[in-house]
């Protein structure tokens, strides 16, 4: 495995509570080896989600457009698995798929997810990875994105599906599967909101707080 883009991803492989592994190729079907991946279990069931874009960094791992490439060839095109299931872009594919070599039509995928984010919505994959049982969280009320911090995920982590309340996770600041830089997290602000104007002084005290601090309305009312 090469050198990381970042020191924080480095630190974060290496725990063993942030469900994240380097999944490597076994040379028999390699569509979906040499990837890191979100590898976690749901009562003893696994399961594994690519990761594209550093969580931290936002930097693009090498082996991401090889990876959409394959999943649009083999789903998307229904190529059949003969067909491509060993294919880089260094070998044959069928030639009337050889335009999709060239990233322009993945690029444009990439600015259509990023503007989704912008509009004050999440890219589809990102959309989807938040509605399921999945390690990536979306916590409203503070404007953070996180990964879950266990392994073996049960019942009541998560509330709402995976939007959960109360729960140990690690912030990261880009989107894994566009690679959006996340807007300012808002924790600070709101401890400091609630401490100034509702006398509120530790999290542990968030439950006495008006309701519009536990959703994202005081944030967008107060244009932030």
């Amino acid at each position: 495995m090469k050198e990381l883009c970042c020191r924080d991803f480095n630190k974060f492989l290496s725990d063993n509570y942030i469900p994240i592994e380097f999944r490597e190729n076994d040379g028999d079907d390699d569509r979906d080896g040499n990837m890191f991946v979100f590898d976690w279990n749901i009562d003893g069931y696994p399961c594994y989600c690519p990761i594209f874009f550093c969580p931290w960094c936002g930097k693009e791992f090498e082996t991401t457009f090889v990876f959409v490439l394959r999943y649009r060839l083999f789903v998307k095109l229904d190529v059949k698995e003969a067909d491509c299931a060993d294919f880089s872009l260094e070998t044959k594919i069928p030639e009337e798929f050889n335009h999709l070599k060239k990233r322009d039509w993945f690029d444009a995928d990439l600015e259509k997810d990023r503007n989704e984010h912008k509009n004050g919505g999440h890219c589809s994959s990102l959309e989807y990875s938040l509605e399921e049982d999945n390690p990536v969280i979306y916590m409203q009320n503070i404007r953070t994105y996180g990964i879950l911090k266990e392994r073996n995920f049960k019942d009541g982590y998560w509330v709402e599906g995976n939007k959960a309340e109360y729960c140990d996770f690690e912030p990261i600041n880009y989107c894994n599967s566009c690679g959006v830089n996340f807007p300012e997290k808002l924790d600070k602000q709101l401890t400091e909101i609630l401490q100034k104007e509702y006398g509120l002084e530790s999290w542990r005290d968030y439950k006495k707080a008006p309701a519009q601090f536990h959703t994202d309305e005081w944030w967008r009312k107060r244009g932030l």
